[in-house]
């Protein structure tokens, strides 16, 4: 059961991590400050999202 959670966490954090992206691929092309805005809120949440699922989907991978 803890696994399948680490895998949804993994991919929640992956869809920040995209909405990140795509947040500053926007205000770039709309040339306003790309940093701003939700860019790096995004960011943040993401990674601490995505880097402990990825170490609980490491250590709870059934062998």
């Amino acid at each position: 059961m803890a696994f399948a959670i680490s895998i949804i966490a993994f991919f929640i954090g992956a869809a920040f991590l995209a909405l990140a992206g795509l947040t500053f691929r926007f205000r770039a092309v709309a040339n306003k400050a790309a940093w701003k805005g939700m860019t790096l809120p995004l960011l943040a949440a993401g990674l601490c999202i995505l880097l402990p699922s990825l170490i609980l989907i490491f250590l709870l991978y059934p062998r």
